[in-house]
């Protein structure tokens, strides 16, 4: 660039030999770099590209032509760099289970069996609803905490948060059976209810008659054991 101008307040452009305010020398330069570096324009709508390979998967935006699938889903893809960034979703880690509708990852069986209850049909269940919970300050800003309403259950009923309502749903409504037992294939819907049955194989009785040394494996034939010794006849564990 060339000073045309005692005072420096206009430039001339070796490029175009136009002149130009000095304070647009910059914004001036880059147009003429931005044109030979992006020779290539598209046709629809008029946007140029430094090579041909950018300039072709930018028209298939337009086109919508996908050259890429995946093999797992059938999800299509016009460019391939979104298509090899996809193929991670289906990359599961050793330990790992997916969900073979929305390809979410779980660790346990037992959580992909919960989560296939709710898959994509989650408002069949329970809805969402957003609750302010002001702080101490008045002046501070609201926290938005997001809960869920049973749809099964009246609209008195109390709210909870999305884990505790799909424990909710599944042992209240629909009764569904998730803890098996390892050694006989029985399933319970609640834990403790499993646990109380693995003692009736592993022979465990936590339970110890301090009286007369007798075990149980279930507290309530622990507390009925315990009237035996007592002349009151009462159910007080003492």
């Amino acid at each position: 660039m060339k000073n045309v101008n005692s005072k420096k307040t206009v430039f001339r452009c070796d490029i175009c030999c136009e002149d130009i305010p000095r304070v647009d020398k910059h914004k001036h330069i880059r147009l003429h770099f931005a044109t030979n570096r992006r020779p290539r324009k598209c046709k629809l709508c008029g946007k140029s590209f430094a090579t041909p390979a950018r300039l072709e998967n930018h028209v298939r935006s337009h086109t919508k032509e996908m050259l890429y699938s995946c093999d797992t889903c059938g999800k299509e893809f016009n460019q391939k760099s979104n298509w090899k960034t996809h193929q991670k979703v289906h990359q599961v880690p050793a330990g790992m289970i997916q969900c073979a509708k929305c390809y979410i990852k779980l660790k346990k069986s037992i959580g992909l069996e919960r989560h296939a209850i709710f898959c994509g049909k989650e408002s069949d269940y329970y809805t969402v609803e957003e609750v302010e919970n002001p702080k101490k300050n008045p002046n501070a800003r609201k926290k938005t905490d997001t809960i869920y309403r049973c749809n099964q259950c009246p609209d008195d009923a109390p709210k909870r948060r999305k884990e505790y309502m799909e424990d909710h749903v599944i042992r209240a409504h629909l009764k569904v059976k998730l803890h098996c037992c390892y050694f006989c294939d029985i399933k319970f819907i609640h834990r403790t209810e499993l646990q109380i049955h693995l003692r009736s194989h592993t022979g465990e009785k936590p339970f110890t008659c301090k009286t007369c040394g007798k075990g149980f494996s279930q507290s309530t034939h622990y507390n009925m054991h315990q009237v035996s010794h007592s002349e009151e006849r009462t159910f007080k564990v003492e």
